[in-house]
């Protein structure tokens, strides 16, 4: 079988969060802080399946309520809301799954 495009929509929460050293700069029960941010993502994908294990794709759309937060274990030392704007990423993906080849992209 030769090269396959696929074509999709995404919609979906977006984030992450990020342990930072505190270094005695803020009182904290833990020495620990913590970066999260979360977004709203909307947009597009598209995907071309090299081969049997191997996909090519893009991904690319608008993003919105956005927020970042600072926190030192659950007390939150910071909040912020972020702009919306356009988000883009670009993937070279291999499987070494049992299902079906790239069943999440139509394979």
């Amino acid at each position: 079988m030769g090269p396959r495009l696929v074509i999709g929509a995404l919609a979906g929460l977006h984030g992450n969060q990020y342990r930072v050293a505190n270094n005695q700069q803020f009182s904290s029960a833990t020495d620990s802080l913590y970066l999260r941010v979360r977004e709203v993502r909307l947009g597009g994908a598209v995907g071309l399946i090299l081969g049997g294990s191997l996909v090519l794709s893009g991904e690319g759309g608008f993003a919105t309520a956005r927020q970042l937060k600072f926190a030192g274990g659950t007390t939150e030392l910071f909040s912020s809301a972020v702009g919306s704007g356009p988000w883009a990423s670009i993937n070279l993906r291999v499987s070494f799954s049992t299902r079906p080849r790239w069943a999440e992209f139509g394979g």
